[in-house]
């Protein structure tokens, strides 16, 4: 079987899943013909993502409005962005819920790693931590997210494994091994 994992750079560009693309793999997944894997890593991020996104997106239409408003056209109307901002913000964590869970994609746990093996794996500066002299570490939850890459992989050793990022350059890098 085809095993889609997606990273949170999946969802940060289509936030409700609902582009063509997206659409498709999740019929393909309610189909039987692949199973969709996404760590609670990711939901967690994706959630944080959404929220700040939102938050900005909303700051800067809200100046919009406001020099809108304030110009050549007074005061006519009223918008009230920051409601609408709250309101989603409230209501996207269980929309994401409500899309993974009713599309059949697999929740995957947190991975059961020591702290000791992600240090090592920094230390090591293994992918996808991206750390040194001019940089400090990072790359924390992208390690995790990636363990549980390799974690699929060794629990369906017969079937294909897809990662699924636009951050590619965190995860691939023919000078080191992961």
């Amino acid at each position: 079987m085809l095993r889609v994992v997606l990273d949170t750079t999946v969802f940060c560009s289509d936030f409700t899943l609902s582009r063509d693309s997206a659409l498709k793999l999740l019929e393909s997944a309610r189909n039987g013909n692949v199973a969709i894997h996404v760590s609670e890593v990711v939901i967690a991020e994706t959630k944080r993502r959404f929220d700040e996104d939102l938050r900005n997106e909303g700051r800067s239409l809200s100046d919009k409005a406001r020099n809108f408003i304030n110009g050549r056209f007074g005061s006519v109307f009223e918008v009230d962005i920051h409601a609408s901002v709250q309101s989603a913000q409230v209501a996207y964590p269980e929309l994401l819920d409500g899309i993974l869970h009713g599309n059949g994609v697999i929740i995957e746990d947190f991975p059961q790693v020591s702290h000791e093996e992600v240090v090592r794996r920094d230390l090591e500066r293994k992918l996808p931590f991206r750390s040194g002299k001019d940089k400090p570490s990072s790359g924390y939850r992208d390690s995790l997210i990636w363990l549980t890459v390799l974690d699929i992989g060794s629990r369906y050793k017969d079937d294909q494994i897809v990662f699924v990022t636009a951050n590619s350059d965190d995860y691939t890098d023919n000078r080191r091994k992961s």
